[in-house]
């Protein structure tokens, strides 16, 4: 009886060292990301860069003011409005991280936008979590209404 305890035990031990635990629950070797480090993965992707977004949304999922920069001649436009950062996180472990930006049409509206009411754009960008060589963005796409910073 002592032989099989001592066994069971030493088995045990070498089962927590090689697998992390005996008896007790499973438990992943990597940790899911939390929102905050999504956003920060989609404000650091080349394509946010491109979109010229990485400097002006919130680095946590929350809807604040800010001012729209836009082109046209220097200073160039500045449209108030809203720029909120959205995380849906996804049950492969990543997420996908919206950029939104609203103003009011009667200070710009482009191109086949109404020019009362509410417009508002989006910058989605899907983020991998368990990629080789770590999580970065894997998917873009943008849309809704034309947005200040594409006027020229």
């Amino acid at each position: 009886m002592r032989t099989k305890l001592v066994f069971t035990v030493t088995s045990c031990l070498f089962l927590t060292v090689i697998v992390g635990g005996c008896g007790s629950s499973h438990r992943t070797a990597k940790k899911t990301a939390n929102a905050e480090t999504f956003v920060k993965i989609a404000l650091a992707s080349q394509q946010a860069k491109d979109w010229g977004i990485a400097m002006q949304f919130p680095k946590t999922p929350v809807g604040v003011s800010c001012v729209i920069h836009g082109g046209g001649f220097p200073p160039g436009l500045r449209v108030p409005g809203t720029c909120t950062t959205l995380v849906k996180v996804v049950s492969s472990g990543g997420a996908v991280v919206r950029f939104v930006e609203s103003w009011d049409a009667s200070l710009f509206h482009g191109p086949g936008s109404p020019s009362r009411g509410t417009l508002s754009h989006t910058w989605e960008l899907k983020v991998a979590s368990y990629l080789v060589g770590g999580p970065r963005v894997i998917e873009t796409r943008d849309y809704g209404d034309f947005p200040p910073q594409m006027a020229r």
